[in-house]
């Protein structure tokens, strides 16, 4: 069960604060792109003709690395390291709710010893 679903069952927060801070989560992580171009990967002028693209109706869907492996930019393995990347450097859902008032750091470290307790049979 994920984090944020434990402390919804547990009435440690609402369906709407998990939301809110998923959401945070999300805009707060780096763009794939950034972390191509710090790893050398992309050039600058790479990262803005895949955007574009993106744009397109006919990209619009498709995600910053499909479009970069079609275009022969990036292979499959490339895109994953840095969708790695990516997850390694977001700031932790737990940090969110703190941060928005949902929970104290107290209250976090509680749940988050809770959490990772097996339940024994």
């Amino acid at each position: 069960m994920p984090f944020g679903q434990h402390l919804i069952d547990r009435g440690v927060i609402t369906p709407q604060q998990l939301v809110e801070a998923l959401e945070a989560q999300r805009l707060d992580q780096i763009p794939v792109g950034e972390i191509a171009i710090a790893k050398g990967y992309l050039s600058y002028r790479e990262v803005t003709r895949i955007l574009a693209l993106r744009v397109d109706d006919r990209h619009a869907s498709d995600l910053f690395g499909d479009v970069a492996v079609e275009l022969g930019l990036l292979t499959r393995e490339q895109v994953e390291e840095l969708l790695e990347d990516q997850r390694v450097t977001r700031m932790p859902l737990g940090e969110f709710l703190v941060r928005n008032g949902a929970l104290s750091e107290d209250r976090l470290e509680a749940e988050l010893r809770e959490y990772r307790t097996p339940i024994e049979a």
